[in-house]
C-alpha cells in the first residue's frame, strides 16, 4: 500500500487505515516531504516504511513495491478505508481476471451528507478506475512511472485493460473526517455477522463427551419393531411399503417432497397398556425410536367407548413427549405420519422417556438468559420485554445466549428476530451450565425446576433473578382475582406451594444470587411478605426500560385533551378495566361528554363482560384485538390522555410507554405507581375510585394549559428515570460488575 502524505496528521491516518485492514498480509509505503523523513512516523514497524518524495528515483511503479506485494493499492488520507477493503479486491482475484480491481461504485462524504456515487456499476467490467480506490497487478504497474503516479495520485485513473469493478462498501471518498466516522462506518462498512463457533472448537467438544451412563429403566413398557409390525398387520398404503428385518421394521416411501399420508392400525390398544397400572393418569410419557432416513412421526387417535374420535397426537421420532390424554379415552388407535420419500426403520415405541441426557450444548455468548417464555413468530407476546432486553444488549455489543426451560420437553432451537433460542429440559440447562462458558445467569421467572439446576452452579457462577410479580406473591396481594371461593381455594393451595419455595431461597440468599426489584414498593412488599431482611449486597432496584425512541415525545395540542385512549389486558381484574367503564359512564351526563373520543382495545376472558355498558355510544370505539409494540406507538400519536387505572402494579409498563409519547396518564395512587407518576405528570385517583378518574379527565379537558404542561412532564419524566439507555446500562453494568467479581 502506497500513501503520499505532506503532514504529521495525514500520516496518522492513513496508518490508522493500514491497521484497520483485516484478512490480507501487506506492507505501508508512506511518501513523505523530506522535513517529515527522519521522524519515524511508522513507531519502528518492519511493515511501515517512510520514504522522503526526495529520494523517489525515476523508476516504474511496479519497483515501487520492491518486489514485496503481488498487487499494489493506493490510500489518500482524506479518504475512509473500511476493514474488509483489501480483502474485498483481494478475493476478487479468485473470480475475475482484472488487472486492476477497485470502486466504480462508491461512496462519497459531500457538504456533510453521504451520496452514493455511480450506482448501478459494481460487479462489472469497468473501463478506468481511480487510483485511491482501486489495486493494481505488480505486472500491468510495470508499464507506469511511479513518479507521475504519486504527482497525481488524487485523480489518477488507471487506463491499463482487464479492469474489474466490485461493490460500493468499505470505502468513501473525503470520509477520514474523524467526527464523521461513526456515520459513514454505519453506511459503509459490511455487517458483523454471527459466524457461529469455530469447527475446532466444536470438535474439541465433541470428543470430550463423556460415555452417557442410562439410569435404570423404571418403565420398561414399550412397543417393539416386531410387535409394531405385528399390530400394524403389513400395512402398505399406495407410494409406503412396511417389512420387519433383522434391523427393525423397514418403512419405505416413495411420496414427493412436501407430501404426506397416514398408515393405521387394524385394531386399537387399549388406554391400561399406554398408561399401565395408573390408568387414571392424564400424561402419557413417550419415545418413538426410529433411525434417520425419512420423516415418520407416531399418531394416536384416543376413542371414547363408542369408538369416536375425542382427540389425536402426533409423536414425532427420537424426542421425549409428554402427551395429555382425555379422561374419557378408552382405546387408542395407532398409526403412522409419513412425510416425503425415503427409508428408515422403526425401532421401537417406549412409554416412557428415554433415559439417554444430551451430549453437549454449545454456547457462544459470555451471558445466559434463561425464561419460561420467549416470544416467536407464532406467539408475540410471551416475554416480548425479554427478547427486547437481549436485543438491547446485543446492540451493545453484549452476546447473551437464550434458554427457554420446559420440564420434560424434548430440547429444540427456534429464531426469532435475530435471536437464536434454544428450549430444553433441566437436563439440558445442566450442560450448558457446566460447560463453565458462562460469565453469569440472568434470570426471568424463576421457578422451582429452574432453581434445582442453578443452585447446582451457585457457588461458581452468578445468577441475577429478575422477579416481576405473580411468580412470588402470595394469593392475598391478588385476592381480587378470585371471583368465587373455588378459585380462592386453588389460589391459596398454589400460593402455598409458592411461597415454600421462595422463603427457601430468600432466607438464605446465596453470596452469587443477585435479586432485581423493578421498584422500591415491591421490594419492601416482597420482604414484608416473607419476613426477611434482605442484605443490601443481595439486591437492586432497576426499573423495566422503556423504548423513548419507539414511544417517541411529538408535542400536543390543546385538542389531544379530548381523545382518550385505553389500551389492556382483559385477562385479569388487577388491570381495573371495570373502573375505566364506571368512570367513563360517570361522564356521560357531563355538558362536555359528546366532544371526548374514547377508543377501548384489548382482549381477554373478561373483555365483553366488562365493555358491554359501552356498546351504544357513539363517541366510544371497541377493538378486541392485540397490537404491536408499533401499532402502540402510532396510536399515541392520535391520542392526548391514557385511562389506565390499575389495582395492582409493581411498575406499569404500557402506561410508561404511553407517558414517553406524552400521553398524561390517569391512574390510581397504588402500590408502586406513585415511584412512577406524581400530581406534575398524572391524575392519581384513591384506590378503587371510579369517580375521581372521571374528575381527573374533566379537569384537563377544562384546563387545557395543565394538560399541555403535564404531557410534557411525563414524557420528560419518563426519559429521566425509566428510558432503555439509562436501564439498559444499569442491567449491563448489574450482570458485568458481578461476572467480573466472580471471574477475580
Amino acid at each position: 500500500v502506497v500513501a503520499c502524505v505532506d503532514t504529521v496528521e495525514d500520516a496518522d491516518v492513513v496508518i490508522s487505515a493500514f491497521d484497520r485492514q483485516r484478512g490480507v498480509s501487506g506492507r505501508l509505503k508512506l511518501i513523505v516531504p523530506a522535513r517529515l523523513a527522519e521522524i519515524g512516523l511508522g513507531g519502528g514497524r518492519a511493515l511501515v516504511e517512510t520514504v522522503s518524495a526526495d529520494d523517489i528515483p525515476d523508476i516504474l511503479l511496479s519497483q515501487l513495491a520492491d518486489g514485496d506485494g503481488d498487487w499494489l493499492a493506493a490510500m489518500c488520507p482524506r479518504d475512509y478505508y473500511g476493514p474488509n477493503y483489501l480483502l474485498d479486491i483481494a478475493l476478487a482475484t479468485q473470480y475475475c481476471q482484472g488487472q486492476v480491481i477497485g470502486k466504480a461504485e462508491y461512496y462519497a462524504h459531500e457538504s456533510g451528507e453521504m451520496r452514493r456515487k455511480s450506482s448501478g456499476w459494481a460487479y462489472r467490467p469497468a473501463q478506468a478506475l481511480a487510483a485511491r480506490r482501486a489495486a493494481i497487478s505488480a505486472s500491468s504497474a510495470s508499464a507506469i512511472s511511479a513518479r507521475e503516479w504519486l504527482t497525481g495520485l488524487r485523480e489518477w485513473q488507471y487506463e491499463v485493460p482487464d479492469q474489474f469493478a466490485i461493490d460500493a462498501f468499505n470505502y468513501c471518498e473525503g470520509g477520514s473526517h474523524p467526527t464523521e466516522t461513526d456515520a459513514i462506518t454505519d453506511v459503509v462498512d459490511d455487517l458483523e455477522l454471527d459466524v457461529g463457533v469455530p469447527l475446532d472448537e466444536i470438535l474439541g467438544i465433541a470428543e470430550n463427551i463423556q460415555p452417557g451412563t442410562a439410569a435404570p429403566d423404571t418403565s420398561p413398557r414399550s412397543l417393539e419393531a416386531t410387535e409394531l409390525a405385528k399390530h400394524f398387520g403389513g400395512a402398505n398404503a399406495q407410494y409406503i411399503t412396511t417389512k420387519p428385518d433383522d434391523i427393525g421394521w423397514r418403512i419405505e416411501s416413495t411420496l414427493k417432497d412436501g407430501t404426506h399420508k397416514y398408515l393405521y392400525a387394524p385394531s386399537d390398544v387399549e388406554r391400561a397398556f399406554l398408561l399401565g397400572s395408573q390408568a387414571d393418569e392424564k400424561e402419557l410419557h413417550c419415545y418413538f425410536e426410529t433411525t434417520p432416513g425419512l420423516n415418520i412421526s407416531l399418531v394416536l387417535l384416543f376413542l371414547d367407548g363408542e369408538r369416536q374420535r375425542i382427540d389425536h397426537a402426533i409423536i414425532p421420532a427420537n424426542r421425549n413427549q409428554t402427551v395429555p390424554v382425555p379422561p374419557h379415552a378408552v382405546t387408542v388407535k395407532l398409526g403412522l405420519r409419513v412425510y416425503g420419500p425415503g427409508a428408515a426403520w422403526v425401532s421401537r415405541f417406549k412409554l416412557s422417556h428415554d433415559s439417554a441426557g444430551p451430549g453437549a450444548l454449545i454456547g457462544t455468548g459470555d451471558h445466559l438468559l434463561v425464561t419460561n417464555h420467549y416470544p416467536s413468530y407464532d406467539d408475540l407476546y410471551r416475554n416480548g420485554f425479554v427478547h427486547r432486553r437481549v436485543v438491547s444488549y446485543l446492540k451493545r455489543g453484549i452476546k447473551v445466549d437464550v434458554f427457554r426451560l420446559r420440564k420434560a420437553g424434548s430440547l429444540s432451537f427456534h429464531e426469532f428476530q435475530g435471536v437464536d433460542v434454544a428450549t430444553g429440559a433441566q437436563d439440558d440447562l445442566r450442560s450448558l451450565l457446566a460447560s463453565g462458558r458462562y460469565r453469569s445467569v440472568l434470570v426471568h421467572f424463576l421457578d422451582p425446576e429452574m432453581w434445582s439446576v442453578l443452585q447446582e452452579f451457585i457457588d461458581s457462577i452468578t445468577v441475577i433473578v429478575w422477579i416481576h410479580g405473580a411468580e412470588i406473591q402470595p394469593w392475598w396481594r391478588r385476592e381480587f382475582n378470585y371471583a368465587n371461593e373455588k378459585d380462592l381455594k386453588r389460589a391459596k393451595a398454589d400460593s402455598s406451594e409458592r411461597m415454600e419455595f421462595w422463603k427457601g431461597v430468600l432466607s438464605n440468599c446465596p453470596p452469587k444470587l443477585q435479586l432485581v426489584f423493578v421498584s422500591e414498593h415491591f421490594a419492601d412488599e416482597v420482604k414484608e411478605d416473607y419476613g426477611v431482611q434482605l442484605p443490601a449486597r443481595s439486591y437492586t432496584i432497576i426499573h423495566n426500560p422503556i423504548d423513548t425512541e419507539l414511544f417517541s415525545y411529538v408535542p400536543k395540542n390543546k385538542k389531544h385533551r379530548c381523545k382518550v385512549l385505553s389500551i389492556s389486558s382483559y385477562m385479569s381484574r388487577k388491570y381495573a378495566n371495570d373502573l375505566s367503564v364506571r368512570a367513563i359512564l360517570a361522564l356521560r351526563d357531563e355538558p362536555f361528554f359528546k366532544y371526548l373520543e374514547f377508543l377501548l382495545i384489548g382482549d381477554g376472558r373478561l373483555f365483553e363482560q366488562t365493555v358491554a355498558p359501552l356498546r351504544d355510544f357513539e363517541n366510544i370505539s371497541i377493538e378486541k384485538r392485540f397490537l404491536s409494540q408499533p401499532e402502540i406507538a402510532l396510536l399515541h400519536k392520535q391520542y392526548g390522555v391514557f385511562l389506565r387505572p390499575t389495582r395492582m402494579d409493581s411498575q406499569g409498563v404500557s402506561r410508561d410507554e404511553a407517558m414517553s409519547s406524552g400521553l398524561v396518564p390517569v391512574t390510581n395512587a397504588v402500590t408502586a405507581i406513585p415511584e412512577f407518576v406524581d400530581e406534575s405528570c398524572g391524575i392519581l385517583a384513591p384506590p378503587e375510585n371510579a369517580e375521581q378518574l372521571a374528575a381527573g379527565i374533566a379537569k384537563l379537558y377544562h384546563e387545557p394549559e395543565l394538560f399541555m404542561r403535564m404531557s410534557q412532564a411525563a414524557a420528560e419524566r419518563v426519559r429521566r428515570q425509566s428510558a432503555s439507555d439509562i436501564i439498559i446500562d444499569q442491567e449491563i453494568a448489574q450482570f458485568a460488575n458481578c461476572a467480573a467479581g466472580t471471574a477475580a
